[in-house]
């Protein structure tokens, strides 16, 4: 099988793949095969720098669509992607940074700070590529990336773990240090279940309500990346923007914690009847428990057939759903 994000490229070159739309009226967007130029970019250019099979590649950064590209690259080159909050402190970047054995970075330029100063300070670390804006010195950036090959890299070998990509998720490091959960592609007979219980189609528009370093908001992204679907990408929430994007690209499913939609509910009900929502349809609510009360304003704004909720951790990804 070719690498999805290939296969879909050649069947839906032009459909919308993602938007980036922050409300200034500059939008960015990429169709499946602008997606997939793009990502063919960046693994070849981390290979360029030796990443390959089960190498470790952080990745920082608001939503946005190098972080598709950076996801996308990851899996190609069977390479796992290891998110890393930006809003940690230095202290607590450096510890998983160093602890993950990452070779390569890739890091917004908005958060390169947090990242570059530790070059030359942990050994596992040896290059850091900036995107989105000017790279500093030491630094690779965005021309590194466009001078590199659009054709799609060889595919992984697939004969044992060490091709098998995925991600390493870093926990919340409540009861001691952050402990790194390698999350491997989901088996399918478990993704293709949740997908037909929810009734995940690839005809829905997944927005990101939520940052996709969180393992559910970038379990969502897997999802429609694998059903061929369009993701539109919201850098930072603001509950009347969230409801802006959900008319304006007809969004039909997404993934909150309590706190996005606890704001959105308690907009004024005069600028919540400015939007049309009813093309919701799956709202996974995870990440910690939805209070009934949250789940009743919910039911009071949007589809009633539209509340899902879901439990599961870091490690495990999703154990039960509701």
């Amino acid at each position: 099988m070719p690498d999805i994000l290939t296969g879909y490229a050649a069947l839906q070159p032009d459909k919308l793949a993602a938007v980036d739309d922050r409300g200034d009226g500059n939008v960015m967007s990429w169709t499946y095969a602008q997606l997939e130029e793009q990502a063919n970019r960046l693994a070849n250019a981390l290979a360029g720098l030796g990443v390959g099979p089960g190498a470790k590649v952080i990745w920082c950064g608001p939503n946005s669509l190098p972080v598709l590209a950076v996801l996308n690259a990851a899996r190609k080159l069977g390479a796992i992607g290891v998110a890393l909050n930006y809003r940690l402190t230095e202290e607590e970047a450096s510890y998983i940074v160093g602890h993950s054995d990452a070779s390569v970075a890739y890091v917004d330029a908005e958060y390169a700070q947090l990242v570059l100063p530790l070059l030359g300070t942990l050994d596992s670390l040896k290059h850091v590529i900036v995107f989105g804006g000017q790279a500093p010195a030491g630094a690779l950036g965005d021309d590194f990336v466009a001078a590199a090959s659009a054709e799609a890299p060889p595919d992984p070998p697939t004969d044992d773990d060490s091709g098998a990509g995925g991600a390493m998720i870093y926990t919340s490091g409540t009861t001691g240090k952050p402990k790194g959960a390698v999350r491997r592609r989901m088996d399918l007979t478990v993704a293709l279940g949740l997908i037909g219980l929810i009734g995940f189609t690839s005809d829905d528009v997944y927005l990101t309500t939520g940052p996709l370093y969180h393992s559910g908001p970038a379990f969502l992204l897997a999802v429609a990346t694998g059903l061929g679907q369009t993701t539109v990408l919201q850098r930072k929430f603001d509950g009347e923007d969230w409801l802006r994007l959900v008319q304006t690209y007809k969004v039909s499913t997404t993934f909150s914690a309590p706190a996005p939609i606890r704001i959105v509910c308690a907009l004024p009900a005069e600028v919540k009847a400015r939007y049309d929502t009813s093309s919701m349809k799956r709202m996974i609510a995870n990440a910690a428990p939805w209070s009934f009360a949250l789940k009743q304003a919910y039911l009071a704004d949007f589809p009633s057939d539209s509340l899902w909720e879901v439990y599961g951790s870091t490690e495990l990804g999703i154990n039960c759903v509701l």
